[in-house]
């Protein structure tokens, strides 16, 4: 029974990214989560969380450019947040965007495998388990401890 609901998870994933290829707009595989802050909150605290988590900034001498954290232009939808796995070597992109006064969409959007300099979509480029596995550890390392921070800064709402 076990590896029947596998199986059915395993199936579900490859559906949803089949019918995700017709999605609109520019990040159309990116793991969205939804928070009740406003943009400028959770830029503050990815600001602090990487001042409290410096082992989690890009270093910058690694990859052909430098992965500075900025403001997308035409369109600037999009603040676009770079993390780093040290121990993987590898190189986490996020971004938020204003999702009405005090909503933000936070989104995973892709991870660059540093040692092959290769940019994979989460939710597209890698199999079920292996997206999973991204995707548990972002929560786990980045998710909750920024969700963590934002509560603290607003006494814990």
């Amino acid at each position: 029974m076990v590896g029947f609901c596998i199986f059915r998870k395993q199936i579900s994933y490859e559906i949803y990214r089949k019918i995700n290829i017709i999605s609109a707009g520019s990040y159309p595989y990116a793991e969205t989560y939804y928070l009740n802050y406003s943009e400028s909150e959770v830029k503050n605290a990815i600001k602090k969380f990487k001042e409290l988590h410096p082992e989690y900034k890009v270093p910058k001498n690694i990859g052909e450019y430098e992965l500075i954290d900025h403001q997308t232009k035409n369109p600037a939808f999009w603040y676009v947040t770079f993390f780093y796995f040290q121990d993987e070597n590898e190189v986490i992109q996020t971004w938020i965007r204003n999702n009405g006064k005090s909503e933000t969409t936070f989104a995973f959007v892709q991870v660059n495998q540093v040692r092959i300099n290769s940019w994979e979509n989460i939710n597209d480029d890698f199999n079920y388990n292996d997206n999973s596995k991204q995707i548990e550890k972002f929560e786990k390392r980045i998710l909750k401890v920024l969700i963590e921070i934002l509560k603290a800064n607003k006494g814990g709402r």
